[in-house]
């Protein structure tokens, strides 16, 4: 008798732990956004098909410090969406950190999470969204190399490409201090152009991968076997699904080849002395002040002057030109260019400058390319603006140095809608939360339930 009675009273104590085990079940759904130029969130209806989350506990009240991570519901999907299972006891009383990401998506943070209960039920989250960026570059920090070198030589040249404090990949906004599992692919590519037929006689593509706050540096070589005017380019590019428009930025260090005998030949060069400003507004003038001189070098050796040959060409970003100005000067002097541009978008000047007396073996021209990024300021009062950024959002214009990348301005947003993380409401939680007393009740309930059944059935006769 008092067997079947324990065996009674086992099956009772683990139904009885089956509620005291349950957890509460949420549903996460990951959509596909948008991060314009102003970092404003567009959010879209696309869902993301795989993705990872990591689910750390949060170590202060607003959950600004990560805790442990809890890989028992860390997780990962090939589907648009994942369930957590949470504990019905909450493992930290700030709640919990989630961070989501994949490699082609820019990440996602949900914070104060404070789901906890028991319940039969999943429950559906606020959506999760993963983004791109519309437009990006991968910035040239500086590209150095030798000006003039004789046949023969190896020259080196070196760049630093990436993003720095003041050039972020994006305003760094995380919320919660969770280490990023992203970085930006680029390819860097060193090409050598002949001018005097603008063949390329040289290129090496070099892949590099960065974090969102990180430059490095590369070093590329060649050989000048021919005497001549080489344009030396470093063009950068974005190699990653994260942008959406992959825009250029260019640099070019002009290098000229001559005989080791360095006689016999002419040869201009050009200096640019000051540039008013390289970022102006729309119908704003520039001016660029420059100073040249061209000589005929003869075969003692002796300089003696030549007339110079000037001309200024002006292209848009699409290659097409706009202004060609060609002029004939003395063989040394000083000059001053004026213009103003009328539209907002990226400009290249090419200034080139060529003895007019031609003698010799061969005759040097020398060129400068200077980018002009034209901008614009809006009045910010479209009534259409769909924005999600908060109201208290400070927006700052960063007219740091542009090249020749297709964006006029980079605009930086300081708020919660960011790569990093995205606030949202703990109104959605306050039932599961409010669940808790309840359930802790009931199973209270059982378990005297359970006692009183024991004694019943175990109490001497």
């Amino acid at each position: 008798m008092k067997s079947n009675n324990l065996i009674l009273l086992g099956m009772l104590f683990l139904f009885s732990l089956a509620f005291v085990s349950a957890n509460i079940n949420v549903r996460y759904t990951v959509y596909e956004a948008e991060l314009n130029d102003t970092n404003d969130l567009i959010e879209t209806s696309n869902i993301v098909s795989g993705f990872n989350v990591d689910v750390y506990t949060c170590a202060n009240l607003n959950c600004s410090l990560k805790g442990a991570e809890v890989t028992s519901l860390s997780t990962s999907t090939s589907v648009d969406n994942v369930v957590i299972s949470y504990p019905t006891v909450r493992l930290s009383d700030y709640g919990y950190a989630l961070y989501f990401y994949d490699e082609d998506y820019i990440g996602y943070q949900v914070w104060g999470e404070k789901a906890q209960g028991d319940s039969t039920d999943t429950f559906d989250a606020p959506n999760v969204y993963l983004a791109k960026k519309t437009n990006r570059w991968l910035p040239i920090k500086s590209f150095d190399g030798v000006s003039n070198t004789l046949i023969g030589n190896i020259l080196k040249f070196n760049t630093t490409v990436g993003f720095s404090s003041a050039d972020l990949f994006l305003p760094d906004t995380r919320h919660v201090d969770i280490d990023l599992k992203e970085n930006i692919s680029g390819l860097v590519t060193f090409s050598v152009i002949d001018t005097s037929d603008l063949s390329v006689v040289y290129t090496q593509v070099k892949n590099i991968v960065l974090d969102y706050d990180a430059e490095t540096d590369l070093d590329f070589d060649y050989n000048f076997s021919s005497i001549g005017i080489y344009n030396v380019w470093i063009t950068t590019e974005i190699d990653d699904l994260k942008i959406i428009n992959k825009n250029l930025e260019k640099d070019v260090v002009q290098v000229k080849v001559v005989e080791t005998t360095n006689n016999n030949y002419s040869f201009s060069e050009l200096n640019i002395d000051r540039i008013s400003d390289n970022t102006p507004q729309v119908n704003e003038e520039i001016e660029i002040d420059y100073s040249y001189k061209s000589r005929y070098v003869d075969e003692f050796g002796i300089k003696q002057k030549s007339n110079s040959t000037i001309v200024i060409r002006i292209d848009d970003s699409s290659n097409n030109e706009i202004y060609n100005f060609t002029a004939s000067f003395n063989d040394t002097g000083k000059n001053k260019f004026v213009y103003t541009f009328n539209d907002a978008e990226n400009y290249l000047i090419k200034m080139s400058i060529c003895p007019e007396r031609i003698d010799g073996n061969y005759s040097l021209c020398y060129e400068e390319n200077i980018t002009i990024s034209v901008w614009e300021i809006y009045d910010g009062d479209d009534d259409d603006d769909d924005s999600s950024t908060s109201s208290n959002s400070e927006i700052k214009i960063d007219i740091s140095k542009k090249s020749t990348k297709d964006i006029v301005s980079d605009f930086v947003v300081s708020t919660s809608n960011s790569y990093s993380g995205i606030d949202k409401s703990e109104n959605f939680y306050q039932e599961l939360e409010n669940n808790w007393p309840v359930v802790l009740t009931f199973t209270v309930g059982n378990l005297l339930l359970i006692g009183l059944i024991a004694f019943y059935f175990l109490k001497p006769f």
